[in-house]
């Protein structure tokens, strides 16, 4: 049976803007590979990743969501809508069993009340701004309200938040005697964005190849290589009812090792072959490099350290490489 070439797996260090926004590399793919791995990732990411949201709150005095709060600025759908907007990173061992986590609070004093003014509990972190304002109070004690969060996935609406509330009202322990307990809607995903993009390595080859980049970026509850993580273990989860996945040996899938780069044809290549612009002929030459066997005996990140070779020589020589089905060591970035 023939075998698949074994695929590397990198995040793009130079494309990285933050551990919440970063772009991820597969390659090299089988032809149609890159799409249907994208595809099933991007869904899974979007749908399925959990997170953290508030679904309730309770109002000193309060007992639907179209009321005025006395004494505070804003009325009750305002005021969810501020609440609804912190964001805490997720921590599947608060809620391993659907449990149910109360923020509770009273202002001390008149003015802006702000997020960093709520009392979070320990165990859980924020990952937004702590410097919002949620409302102003006219007056000490004016605003009283719990806020009850829980871990799902993906979005719900009031409505159904209401039969959430039914379900768990007895385990909702509220200090707050007057008032009824509000549905909010819940986004619990932390994903705000995924993107692909495939391309073809070996265009001139008759086996074509691909690439798979994808950029995920997160709110910040969760880093973006996590979510990714988490992906991965719910599409294995779902093949395992297909096949026998748990005790798959990759190694009757993929090639023991990647073809080797060094063959009689690269040994007599030279640089001037791979049609680089002269910037980057230049640069190599510099460097001392003139033949191709040369250039694909260094890691990706030796190849960056060449003071002689910028990053804009640095990818158009890994591009070319690519055309020719050879493939770099990412090396230590």
């Amino acid at each position: 049976m023939s075998k698949i070439t074994k695929i590397n797996y990198n995040e793009i260090k130079s494309k990285k803007i933050s551990e919440n926004n970063t772009t991820f590399v597969i390659q090299p793919l089988e032809r149609g590979m890159a799409n249907t791995l994208g595809t099933s990732i991007r869904r899974v990411l979007l749908s399925s990743i959990f997170g953290i949201s508030s679904f309730a709150a309770k109002i000193n005095g309060i007992t639907h969501e179209y009321a005025p709060i006395p004494g505070v600025s804003v009325d009750v759908i305002t005021l969810l809508s501020n609440l609804s907007l912190i964001k805490f990173n997720y921590n599947k061992e608060l809620f391993q069993n659907e449990e149910i986590i109360k923020i509770y609070f009273k202002n001390e004093k008149e003015g802006p009340v702000k997020v960093s003014d709520l009392n979070i509990p320990s165990e859980l972190k924020l990952a937004s701004n702590d410097d919002v304002v949620i409302a102003d109070a006219a007056k000490k004690g004016a605003l009283e309200f719990e806020l009850f969060l829980r871990a799902d996935r993906g979005y719900y609406d009031s409505d159904f938040n209401k039969l959430i509330i039914k379900k768990n009202s007895a385990n909702m322990d509220s200090k707050i005697k007057s008032g009824s307990f509000i549905a909010m809607d819940s986004n619990f995903s932390p994903i705000v964005r995924v993107s692909t993009n495939v391309e073809e390595l070996n265009t001139s080859s008759y086996a074509v190849q691909e690439k798979l980049e994808f950029t995920i970026e997160t709110n910040g509850t969760i880093d973006a290589k996590e979510a990714l993580s988490q992906a991965g273990e719910i599409m294995i989860a779902h093949m395992q009812v297909i096949g026998n996945v748990e005790n798959l040996d990759l190694n009757n899938i993929f090639e023991d090792e990647a073809p080797k780069k060094e063959n009689s044809k690269f040994e007599t290549m030279t640089i001037d072959d791979l049609d680089l612009t002269v910037r980057s002929t230049n640069g190599l030459r510099r460097a001392k490099i003139s033949k191709v066997s040369e250039l694909i005996s260094l890691s990706e990140s030796e190849l960056k350290n060449i003071n002689s070779i910028g990053e804009k020589s640095v990818n158009e020589i890994v591009a070319k490489l690519e055309e020719l089905k050879i493939f770099l060591n990412k090396g230590d970035e």
